[in-house]
């Protein structure tokens, strides 16, 4: 009987844990990805993936991603970013796409 008690406890407390470990990610999911956009007008009209890429940059390449950047050049970034074996950041993408536009 005492053993019965002891795995019910144990399970009750995996529940709950559990319980709150999914509800934690819950909210985190249903916030956008992205919060650093908002006092940029140049960035509110990106798509979500855009706008999720731009997050991940630093303050000086955002700059450069949201204001000089065209379409062409947004994407080419975020592209060299995303392809496999270059192992490049969002950050070197902006800084790479940058230096050749100069």
């Amino acid at each position: 009987m005492k053993m019965q008690k002891i795995i019910g406890l144990i399970a009750m407390a995996c529940c709950s844990y559990f319980g709150s470990v999914h509800a934690e990610n819950s909210h985190i999911a249903a916030s956008p990805p992205y919060e650093r956009h908002h006092y940029k007008k140049e960035c509110k009209n990106f798509s979500e993936e855009t706008k999720r890429f731009s997050d991940k940059l630093n303050d000086s390449n955002l700059k450069t991603f949201c204001e000089d950047f065209n379409d062409a050049q947004r994407e080419q970034a975020m592209q060299m970013a995303s392809q496999k074996g270059m192992n490049m950041t969002p950050d070197q993408a902006v800084e790479m796409v940058a230096s050749k536009k100069k």
